[in-house]
């Protein structure tokens, strides 16, 4: 579910525009806010 979530939102940002730094803090602040842990790129488990 959630691992389906952070592809879905993934996907949607790199197509939408590109993806910079405070957008990737935002969706950490975010994340840590809902009680999730933010994986980045190579370490999101397969």
């Amino acid at each position: 579910m959630i691992r389906a979530l952070l592809n879905f939102l993934k996907v949607h940002f790199s197509i939408s525009r590109p993806w910079k730094p405070e957008d990737d803090l935002d969706f950490q602040f975010w994340m840590e806010q809902h009680g999730l842990t933010v994986y980045r790129g190579k370490e999101l488990p397969q």
